[in-house]
């Protein structure tokens, strides 16, 4: 889940997996899991956040932010939240744009989304080679929340 500071917009966007719904306030609902509650100002203490309900290879979870709405001279910024295997982990995120954008997506839209990289965030980099090199299997979120 994302929460920021600020008379602002931000929406979280989230894949499970390459070909997949994307879940976000538009699409609140997918087999895979569901999108709760669009903020469209800071939420304070609370997150929005999407909540995968069934197995999902962390690896593969595509997870963006949007400036959506208003002004932030500064660019805008945030916290991300991952419940994952019982425990929280938490980064930051940041957009460059001074504005929000509707939504719009394209070649010329990047400084208004933003990319989080799931697995780092998971502290799963240095895991992940590890299993590569001894073969266990993908981590995986199951039946609780990939964000929150």
């Amino acid at each position: 889940g994302i929460r920021w500071q600020g008379n602002i917009d931000l929406d979280l966007y989230a894949t499970p997996r390459p070909r997949a719904e994307t879940l976000y306030f538009e699409h609140v609902r997918s087999a895979e899991g569901y999108y709760f509650r669009d903020h469209r100002s800071s939420p304070q203490r609370e997150y929005e956040f999407i909540e995968f309900e069934s197995p999902v290879d962390v690896r593969q979870v595509e997870a963006r932010v949007n400036f959506y709405q208003g002004i932030a001279p500064e660019g805008a910024s945030g916290e991300v939240r991952i419940e994952f295997e019982g425990k929280i982990f938490a980064g930051q995120f940041s957009l460059t744009a001074s504005h929000g954008n509707q939504g719009r997506s394209g070649r010329t839209q990047g400084a208004f989304w933003t990319q989080m990289d799931v697995p780092r965030i998971l502290n799963l980099a240095e895991s992940q080679r590890s299993s590569e090199r001894s073969r266990q299997p993908s981590p995986v979120l199951g039946g609780s929340a990939a964000s929150r």
